[in-house]
């Protein structure tokens, strides 16, 4: 027998996926409204056409987890993008094949901040069981807009002192607050020394994601992170504002130590882009009713964008420290051998 995992789409009231095999005929499939796998609220037999398979979404209000038996094998998966009005950027990292399995389902989420939930979705997230939430914005974005609980246990705030994901963070809130900001950079940019700060500011994201590596207060904030989730009891969100800076390290340091490639890991960080396209056109939207200044509207354009030279800056400040992930969280962030075997115990499909 083997277990394989698969991506499930949800659209126009339709459940989709394929297997990735050359298969037309029958298999059992089981539907479940939790991570555990435990009891279904729906089993049944469905058509494969050539590994694929499509069948009516009845389970609109919740998030859903898929099991397929085909034969001797197992198909286990769910969405990547959790679509919520309220949130643009969680998902889950579930499914990411690595070479010692697949990341399980349902168990470890990145996203944007819980501090604007509608009804409906704090309600759906409740309905998760998550156990543990990390929030790594600063004290002074948390004091701004606090998350809101959605029935964790645990909630932690672990600052990686990000100062330009901070900046960043900076949603636009009234226009008073939107105005004044755009003020400040327009009058820096009336001098030679302000223009050329502002083009050097563009390239804030990629000193910090280089700094959140090798900075020993960063490093305090991840280690700490880690044991976060190597004790977990559920389902654990991590996120940041906007999901994208402190978020995708996080998930670069997990994803490793789980044995996924860089390459899928790049593909995991730029989806940022793509969900958080809509919330981006509206934060420059709001700067573009007070200023046409090129120079000031592509730095802060500069702090919405998931850009692979951001995360590539990340991946050569640890060739800088000459070390692999292992080695670098053994040294770093007091993250032993051991606790890395437990990790992908508790977190790979195998």
């Amino acid at each position: 027998m083997q277990i394989n995992s698969i991506i499930i789409i949800r659209s126009q009231k339709k459940i989709k996926g394929n297997l990735g095999v050359n298969y037309s005929g029958l298999a059992q499939i089981s539907i479940y409204d939790n991570s555990a796998m435990q009891t279904a609220i729906y089993t049944g037999k469905i058509n494969l056409q050539e590994g694929s398979f499509e069948m009516n979404d009845s389970f609109i209000e919740m998030r859903i987890f898929v099991k397929l038996t085909l034969k001797q094998d197992i198909y286990l998966g769910s969405t990547r993008h959790v679509r919520l009005d309220s949130l643009y950027n969680l998902r889950d990292l579930g499914g990411y094949q690595g070479n010692k399995g697949f990341v399980k389902w349902g168990v470890l989420y990145r996203s944007d901040a819980l501090d604007h939930l509608n009804k409906n979705d704090l309600l759906y997230l409740k309905r998760l069981s998550v156990d543990t939430v990390v929030d790594f914005r600063s004290s002074e974005e948390i004091d701004r807009n606090p998350d809101l609980n959605i029935g964790e246990q645990h909630h932690y705030a672990i600052d990686p002192k990000a100062f330009a994901a901070a900046e960043a963070s900076k949603v636009p809130n009234n226009k008073k607050h939107d105005q004044e900001r755009v003020q400040d950079l327009e009058k820096l940019s009336e001098t030679l020394t302000g223009r050329q700060k502002l083009k050097e500011m563009q390239s804030q994201m990629i000193v910090q994601m280089h700094d959140m590596v090798v900075k020993p207060i960063s490093q305090k904030a991840y280690a700490l992170f880690l044991q976060v989730v190597l004790n977990s009891d559920g389902p654990l969100i991590f996120h940041c504002q906007g999901g994208k800076d402190r978020t995708g390290w996080a998930a670069v340091i997990l994803l490793r130590l789980l044995g996924i490639n860089k390459d899928t890991i790049m593909q995991d960080y730029l989806l940022t882009k793509k969900y958080n396209k809509e919330r981006n056109i509206k934060r420059m939207a709001s700067y573009e009713q007070y200023t046409d200044n090129e120079l000031v509207l592509n730095y802060l354009r500069s702090l919405q964008l998931s850009k692979p030279e951001y995360l590539e800056s990340s991946f050569k400040a640890l060739e800088s420290l000459g070390t692999s992930i292992e080695d670098y969280v053994k040294k770093y962030l007091s993250f032993t051998a051991e606790e890395i075997k437990r990790l992908q115990d508790k977190y790979l499909e195998k």
